[in-house]
């Protein structure tokens, strides 16, 4: 009898800690990662989170170096484990172009979400860009593919500082996208970590959102 009271006492001191351990992605680091998940991608989305659902993504390089734009985007692909097949032309889920952008810029990201997928992406380059850019053609578009496939907003070092300053995809940055592309689409991301686990939890969004970023 003392064996068996023991026993259930064990199990519900497990439990309670099971329960307390956090949602879905646990305690610790791992609740700063999915909070990373939130900032530069859920927040924007109600909550949940907006990708693309396919296992390769067409890429068009429409008047760019499509060996330039094939070398950036793969720079993403072991991380989102994402495919991207890229050739010449207009026709594609994504198409990279130059054109005119407003002074100061050097790049623009454009996505089109339905139902926590994206659906389309445009990204515009400026051909001969300012100075204060930071340029280089392949760090610009790894830059902008980033956004194009869920990454808002930027960082304070890394690839994904505005103004393109540096080469250097972040651990944080590969972590965003492993995190990201590890769930559905749709996923509630506030529940996978304890800080929001226990917010309200809205409807998705309905309708096509567009989100821009530079």
């Amino acid at each position: 009898m003392k064996r068996a009271i023991k026993l259930l006492f064990v199990c519900i001191v497990g439990m309670f800690a099971f329960a307390c351990g956090g949602g879905g992605g646990g305690g610790g680091g791992d609740d700063a990662s999915w909070e990373y998940v939130y900032q530069h991608n859920a927040q924007y989305y109600s909550g949940y989170t907006w990708r693309w659902n396919v296992s390769t993504v067409r890429v068009a390089a429409n008047g760019v170096d499509s060996a330039v734009v094939s070398s950036a985007f793969n720079r993403w692909s072991s991380s989102s484990g994402l495919g991207f097949s890229v050739g010449s032309g207009s026709s594609g889920n994504i198409v990279v172009s130059y054109g005119s952008l407003p002074a100061g810029v050097c790049g623009r990201a454009i996505a089109y979400v339905s139902s926590g997928r994206i659906v389309r992406g445009v990204i515009t380059l400026r051909r001969n860009p300012e100075t204060n850019c930071g340029y280089d053609l392949r760090r610009l578009i790894t830059h902008e593919a980033a956004h194009s496939l869920g990454f808002m907003g930027h960082d304070s070092e890394g690839i994904m500082t505005p103004n393109v300053n540096s080469d250097t995809i972040t651990g944080q940055n590969y972590g965003f996208f492993a995190k990201l592309y590890s769930v559905p689409p749709l996923t509630y991301v506030p529940a996978l970590y304890k800080e929001k686990q226990y917010g309200k939890k809205p409807a998705p969004p309905r309708g096509t959102r567009v989100f821009t970023e530079y």
